[in-house]
């Protein structure tokens, strides 16, 4: 591989890093993406779910992640309501979550008391 060609696959990782975490790392996007992985799927039980989130902050997200392909929409004409369920995108993203979630337990320095319990997929799911 030439150097320009390793710079041009630096520049893409890169790239991609950025575009990760700009996604994955915005403001409750963690806990939304758990929130429909463990069920809740209309927003009156995510804003029940999420309080620390808006409403505002909720339906900007919900509407981002949709955008990203992290998120599917069902809506039903004979109901005022709006599903919202995870495409396999979406289910693919709990994984890296999990293992920053776990990450920044053990390295980064503790906001409170709790005890470092090491997260698993499963649980953001």
């Amino acid at each position: 591989m030439t150097d320009d060609a390793l710079r041009a696959a630096e520049h893409t990782v890169i790239d991609a890093l950025s575009h990760a975490c700009a996604t994955l790392g915005a403001a409750g996007t963690g806990p939304l993406l758990s929130a429909l992985a463990k069920g809740a799927t209309e927003l009156p039980d995510l804003q029940h779910t999420l309080p620390a989130i808006s409403e505002h902050a909720l339906a900007d997200r919900l509407q981002e992640l949709t955008g990203a392909g992290l998120i599917t929409t069902t809506e039903y004409p004979d109901q005022p309501t709006v599903r919202y369920t995870l495409t396999t995108n979406g289910r693919a993203a709990l994984i890296p979550l999990a293992a920053l979630a776990y990450w920044g337990q053990e390295h980064l320095p503790r906001k409170t008391s709790r005890a470092t319990v090491p997260p698993k997929a499963h649980d953001l799911e």
